[in-house]
């Protein structure tokens, strides 16, 4: 009698088994998802950001609206875009990296003067292209301008403002 009641429990247990594997197969999603990954980064407010990163903007873009202000967790980047589409990305410090027009739009001539040495303005200005100037990156070899609508749309300058390169 005990045998007889062990194998029907061991039946019934393996009948529940089975139908919650059935039960389970019949899911689109995995039952132990929970998540999406890791968060990368995170939106943060204006006051938040570097001493210079904060003095960068109240200079050269007082009166224009943030519209995101956001930090890279794996890199302690941040990112600020703001109402005219302009985008600006800081290191750490708070020392800008990228500048980027946004809204297929350019670049005010007014930016570009302010955060270029004054010898590269100058050449841009005599080739006419400073209307054009799309996005400007700042690293430790110097600067990277790109235009917009032109053939040879890459101009590298190095720290003091000279032109080293050309390219499409």
């Amino acid at each position: 009698m005990k045998t007889r009641l062990l194998n029907i429990s061991c039946i019934i247990a393996m009948i529940c088994m089975f139908g919650i594997t059935l039960n389970a197969q019949k899911r689109d999603v995995p039952i132990l998802n929970y998540g999406v990954g890791p968060v990368i980064a995170g939106s943060i407010e204006a006051s938040a950001l570097p001493d210079s990163a904060r003095k960068f903007i109240n200079e050269h873009f007082a009166g224009v609206p943030i519209v995101k202000c956001q930090k890279e967790f794996s890199s302690s980047e941040y990112d600020v875009e703001f109402s005219d589409g302009v985008e600006i990305e800081f290191n750490a410090k708070g020392d800008w990296i990228e500048i980027e027009s946004g809204n297929f739009s350019t670049l005010k001539p007014s930016i570009i003067k302010a955060v270029i040495p004054a010898t590269a303005y100058l050449w841009l200005e005599e080739q006419k292209v400073t209307n054009l100037v799309e996005s400007i990156k700042h690293g430790k070899s110097g600067y990277k301008v790109e235009l917009e609508g032109v053939e040879f749309d890459d101009y590298r300058f190095n720290e003091t403002g000279k032109l080293l390169s050309i390219s499409d």
